[in-house]
């Protein structure tokens, strides 16, 4: 289990910025058009060639995202027969792994940070202070947004493909309860999310260190959602104020 779990979840986390990669790629087709000055007059063969590459390029996506698909089917279909056994200890170190290294510090580390992109961009919640600043800060800077943007829409998309096919195929109850309250909880510990305390999204490009020096504990993750989970809801909604603690979205 030392080489097998571990390996397990890095394939699905290899899976996830893959199918993030592709997603862009797609988006990007979707929103691109094609640069012509305006006095050139583009003929309809141009006009048809890039019609044409367009369409072939999204049927390869099709094809290429289809591959991850089965991929990840794979991997979950493993992951629920490994946990069919009935050796206590085994399951438990899975499923802390599972949750700990794919599901939080992938998957909702992702989702918690493309929510803050698009909240920032207007594309959610109502706000605009990102397109607004992009209007003013020349072509260069709005690119920029606009990938950021596109790649926070990616995220957010392979993020729920994932975690609809974790919920439908994986059977082992003690695993969807954990992952379905980090979902569903209506407060997510912030030192997860990737945010600071004004709800930006921090500056470190890795993810959370959970390693047993950092956090002195192999299980910590599932410890702590069963201590949030198991709290009363008084003592939860009094907590729900404090800044230590940001809405999982």
């Amino acid at each position: 289990q030392e080489l097998l779990f571990p390996h397990v979840c890095n394939s699905l986390n290899s899976w996830f910025h893959r199918s993030v990669r592709l997603a862009m790629a797609s988006l990007s087709i979707d929103n691109h058009h094609p640069h012509i000055h305006k006095s050139s007059n583009p003929s309809q063969t141009q006009q048809h060639h890039h019609d044409e590459a367009k369409a072939e390029a999204k049927v390869r996506h099709k094809e290429i995202a289809s591959m991850l698909f089965s991929e990840l089917q794979y991997w979950l279909g493993f992951i629920d027969d490994l946990l069919s056994c009935d050796i206590r200890i085994w399951n438990a170190r899975l499923v802390e792994l599972i949750v700990r290294e794919v599901v939080v510090n992938t998957v909702l580390l992702r989702w918690n940070r493309s929510l803050n992109v698009l909240l920032m961009s207007g594309m959610v919640g109502g706000g605009g202070r990102r397109s607004a600043s992009s209007s003013s800060g020349g072509s260069e800077e709005t690119a920029k947004v606009s990938m950021e943007v596109i790649k926070a829409r990616a995220e957010a998309r392979v993020a729920m493909v994932f975690l609809t096919q974790l919920f439908g195929m994986v059977e082992y109850s003690p695993l969807i309860r954990l992952v379905g309250a980090l979902v569903l909880h209506p407060k997510y510990p912030r030192a997860w999310s990737g945010l600071d305390k004004n709800g930006s999204a921090t500056k470190e490009s890795g993810g959370i260190d959970f390693s047993r020096e950092a956090t002195g504990s192999f299980f910590v993750v599932t410890s702590a959602i069963n201590a949030m989970i198991s709290k009363a809801p008084s003592t939860a909604m009094a907590e729900g104020r404090s800044e230590e603690e940001a809405d999982a979205g």
